[in-house]
């Protein structure tokens, strides 16, 4: 919830909505002491549209995220929007051999292939795996905050997603 200020994709940060004294309803039924140390990240996530938690109403704030989780957290606090886009490979190919052209993170992820925001997993590079399922690293998400950074500087704009409608 600390990255702001991007150059050409972002909202002001001040659209972001901070603190948790501006919640009546706590978002999460595992997430309620509002003393601890993550309250506040979580509420203001939730509030903003970043996270959505579980079916159940949890948040289960002790789980490892795995790839696709941090990557959606990532490219929705960064206000990319992949909501209003759909994936539209231009050769056909997907950006790894482990995707589901169907799931719901495909284009998360091939978006993020195409910005050098993700690459394969860690110990996938040589069979052109992305690993969707596996734990996020610190390293990892460290990597992924800096190149969108990095492409946020640059300008770059998307090649293989087309905006809809």
């Amino acid at each position: 919830m600390g990255i702001k200020n991007f150059k050409y994709w972002g909202q002001p940060y001040s659209t972001i909505i901070a603190g948790a004294d501006v919640y009546s309803n706590n978002p999460f039924k595992d997430v309620s002491d509002k003393n601890t140390w993550y309250y506040q990240y979580v509420a203001s996530a939730s509030n903003n549209g970043i996270i959505s938690g579980y079916p159940d109403r949890t948040f289960k704030p002790n789980q490892q995220v795995n790839r696709i989780e941090g990557l959606k957290m990532l490219m929705e606090h960064t206000f990319m929007r992949i909501d209003k886009y759909t994936a539209v490979l231009l050769t056909g190919d997907k950006p790894f051999n482990d995707l589901d052209t169907n799931a719901w993170y495909y284009p998360y992820v091939v978006y993020a292939a195409d910005m050098g925001i993700a690459g394969p997993s860690e110990g996938g590079e040589y069979y052109g795996l992305f690993g969707p399922g596996e734990g996020l690293t610190r390293g990892s998400l460290s990597e992924m905050i800096y190149q969108t950074l990095k492409a946020d500087e640059s300008g770059k704009k998307p090649t293989v997603i087309g905006q809809e409608g």
